[in-house]
């Protein structure tokens, strides 16, 4: 099961800047370790209701919820027992301290998608209600259909591509509300190839918006060049709008974000870009599309400044044009921060002895991801750069998502906090970067690690509530979490 949307989008959003607090007021606590060598569990940190953390456990076989108190000791842990127990669940999330559980199972030649509504205490709310049928023909398995949801999570739409050629995807959606009463069911033609398909995002109204843009894919790592971003937006009562431009061609975008702000009514779209010429220097690209007047609010291009790029370019293995866009934290007044990561690979080939024929040692090659410093940049309303930080860091893997790299972001009311691992080790603390709304950073360190055997995964951080955060940790097999009050 792909489940990679709960880390990407299940964050605490306060559309504000993110919270600072002192490090002598912090309380860790630690949930014991659980092996997971044999069934392979993966997980996602749901949120926290009044019976606690929510934790869900999942492989293909089995869907576990658990549940922690506020020390981490582990209070009950249940299997998700749904209507079909064949069922596969493609999508779980908390709202109004309810589990809300979106799945899937067979029924004769059809898919059967259906959804129910648990307690905190993951007891049944009601029966279960089927969202559609589908043919097998059209929906083979579990990871060929999706859910969204809105930002205040009353809403959700299910959809799945029914038709897919060169004159377009055809995409069929169903609209529900948070008591799963269907609002409106659409099928719509996209005039765009498949592979166009980029991001889906929802608004508090219900409005789906699908956000295309041509990709051009690299082999060494995960990196896509982006051309003339747009998205078609399709209403709560079922029409498709045309395209809506998002840039006017001349960028090329290593990297980008897409948000919608239910606040200034904006689709929004901030992105690490380079002009088309020769020797452009890169910067951001910023677009806003007022969703009200069904107008481009805002197109700029900020280039990077002398100074920005001096600090950018300050170790000898970094490279301003290797700064990818990771987070944007949108603000009350229509501004944002956008924070950028230093991502690169690099290769390294060495022989290795052969030891039935020394005169012909074999050559191997190692693949290295590293994420370094981070850029971190604030813009107005307007689109103007109010100010700039740099962060250092130096992390390398030879994992390819390289997951006890990178960093960890907490959000709150007048700051901005970002934690990451001191080094790739066991015995690593964790580093903290607090960043006022004015750009004054405090530096501090939170000492939870030592004698722990903890390797802590801040880019999964999960933020449960304005003071709380949990930290997964993986290390030998073992699967553990950390949980830190500020």
């Amino acid at each position: 099961m792909n489940y990679p949307f709960l880390y990407k989008h299940f964050v605490f959003f306060v559309l504000t800047f993110v919270f600072a607090f002192s490090a002598k007021a912090q309380t860790i606590n630690y949930s014991l370790p659980e092996k997971n060598t044999s069934k392979n569990f993966d997980f996602a940190v749901l949120g926290k209701t009044t019976e606690g953390i929510i934790i869900y456990k999942f492989n293909k076989n089995e869907n576990i919820i658990q549940c922690y108190d506020n020390a981490m000791n582990l209070k009950w842990f249940k299997e998700a027992r749904l209507s079909n127990k064949n069922s596969n669940i493609q999508h779980i999330s908390v709202h109004n301290n309810k589990i809300y559980v979106f799945f899937s199972y067979k029924k004769g030649d059809a898919i059967i998608i259906g959804a129910q509504k648990f307690s905190p205490k993951l007891e049944p709310e009601g029966r279960m209600k089927m969202i559609d049928s589908v043919s097998k023909d059209i929906i083979s398995d579990s990871d060929d259909w999706y859910v969204k949801h809105s930002e205040d999570k009353t809403k959700y739409m299910v959809y799945y591509v029914t038709k897919d050629s060169k004159e377009g995807t055809e995409v069929q959606s169903v609209l529900v509300n948070d008591r799963f009463k269907i609002i409106k069911r659409s099928n719509v033609l996209l005039p765009e190839i498949k592979d166009n398909l980029t991001e889906e995002l929802m608004d508090n109204e219900g409005s789906l918006y699908f956000f295309v843009a041509e990709q051009e894919h690299s082999d060494l790592i995960y990196k896509t060049i982006y051309t003339n971003p747009r998205y078609y937006k399709l209403s709560p009562a079922g029409t498709l709008s045309g395209v809506k431009l998002l840039s006017n061609g001349k960028c090329r975008l290593n990297s980008l974000i897409t948000k919608i702000d239910n606040i200034n009514k904006t689709f929004l779209l901030v992105g690490v870009a380079k002009q088309k010429g020769n020797n452009t220097t890169p910067g951001f690209l910023v677009s806003k599309w007022n969703l009200q007047k069904d107008s481009s609010e805002l197109q700029k291009f900020e280039s990077y400044s002398d100074d920005v790029i001096k600090e950018m370019m300050y170790s000898p293995e970094s490279d301003y044009n290797n700064f990818e866009i990771k987070d944007l934290v949108v603000k009350f007044d229509g501004g944002f921060v956008a924070i950028t990561e230093n991502v690169y690979a690099t290769q390294q080939t060495i022989e290795v002895p052969n030891y039935y024929s020394p005169s012909f040692p074999s050559v191997r090659t190692y693949t290295y991801t590293h994420k370094d410093d981070l850029s971190i940049q604030s813009f107005d309303a307007a689109g103007n750069t109010q100010w700039h930080k740099l962060i250092r860091k130096k992390q390398s893997s030879e994992s390819e998502d390289a997951p006890f790299s990178s960093y960890g972001l907490l959000k709150g009311k007048s700051s901005i906090q970002l934690i990451f691992n001191e080094s790739i080790s066991e015995q690593s603390n964790l580093f903290l970067q607090t960043l006022s709304a004015e750009g004054n950073i405090n530096r501090g360190g939170i000492n939870c690690s030592r004698q722990k055997n903890l390797m802590l995964m801040p880019e999964k951080a999960c933020q449960v509530s304005l003071y709380e955060i949990i930290i997964p940790s993986q290390f030998r097999g073992y699967t553990q979490f950390v949980k830190i009050d500020f």
